[in-house]
């Protein structure tokens, strides 16, 4: 754990450093490689469908373990690309991450909206995406394994409110002049996920739609593992990035089959910011006295907060 013993005005002095530094090293610009993530992941989900349709036993399920991690970099593209971090080409970032989120059967516009709102009330009780105060207080072991470990947060906090924005839902989240361009992402996803399964028949076979289905909860438990926690159990009612955000570091290897979505810390400092840069942002953050919550293990931080929960801890 790095721990940074400093006051909040500290930390935002730090965060202006970094952001400027960042800045002059140009980690705000996409690159060719970086945009051609989502084109490789979804070449290799679509050859894993053709292998594991055939596949059985440990194998099948080590493709299908590959296949989730596919779902994985697909799913933070997509986030990238709400952001508008994926190309400097608006029309590439829109159509990116309509195509990445699909994945994960939810809709582009919708999730922006949302994520938006997320980014301005981290650390509040208006955070409407289940990581808030409020929402973390109320959780307890039980529920912890019904949203983390089935996975029901990612569907119930994310994915159906990335459809019900564009129906009038939450219009302090949705604004109603999203209402339509989210319902046509709504039709799109549909679409987008007939024409991948009814591909995945012709490619994998009879068994190719239930392995992509395999891969595609696969990826959603990743992702719900890798991102609950990225705001549990840290400082609340303070809108200091550095305090009230967790990173997980990883390795080269986990960076590139997760598109680094273990930096947390770093994304909500500079949200503008591609994945594939994140690693240096963390160690410009490092180099100026770290923040309050970095930790090292995804297993070890849901033993210690399932520990918590268990015992009745709030947050």
């Amino acid at each position: 754990m790095t721990h940074f013993r400093a006051t909040h005005v500290e930390c935002r002095a730090i965060g202006e450093e970094v952001g400027e530094q960042a800045r002059r090293e140009g980690l705000d610009r996409c690159t060719a490689g970086g945009m051609a993530a989502p084109v490789v992941a979804s070449l290799l989900l679509l050859g894993l469908i053709v292998a594991g349709g055939q596949a059985a036993g440990p194998l099948w399920a080590v493709l299908v373990l590959a296949a989730g991690y596919c779902n994985v970099v697909l799913a933070f593209v997509g986030h990238d690309a709400a952001h508008g971090a994926y190309s400097p080409n608006r029309a590439a970032n829109e159509l990116a991450g309509m195509w990445s989120l699909a994945h994960s059967f939810t809709t582009l516009r919708g999730f922006r909206a949302l994520h938006q709102a997320h980014h301005r009330h981290t650390g509040f009780d208006e955070d409407p995406t289940g990581d808030s105060p409020r929402h973390l207080g109320q959780v307890n072991l039980i529920s912890y394994c019904l949203f983390i470990l089935v996975p029901l947060g990612f569907p119930l906090f994310v994915v159906l409110p990335s459809w019900l924005g564009g129906f009038g839902y939450q219009p302090h989240v949705f604004p109603p002049e999203e209402r339509a361009g989210i319902r046509f992402n709504c039709l799109f996803v549909l679409a987008h996920q007939a024409a991948f399964y009814g591909l995945a028949s012709w490619l994998g076979g009879p068994s190719g739609p239930g392995f992509a289905l395999a891969g595609f909860v696969c990826g959603l438990w990743l992702t719900t593992m890798m991102n609950a926690l990225a705001h549990a159990g840290v400082q609340t009612y303070t809108d200091c990035r550095l305090c009230n955000t967790r990173t997980i570091r990883s390795g080269r290897l986990l960076g590139l089959m997760t598109a680094n979505g273990g930096y947390h810390v770093e994304h909500h400092l500079l949200p503008h910011v591609p994945w594939y840069h994140l690693p240096r942002l963390h160690a410009l953050i490092r180099e100026r006295g770290g923040s309050a919550f970095v930790g090292e293990s995804y297993l070890g931080l849901h033993l210690t907060m399932a520990s918590r929960y268990a015992r009745g801890g709030a947050r």
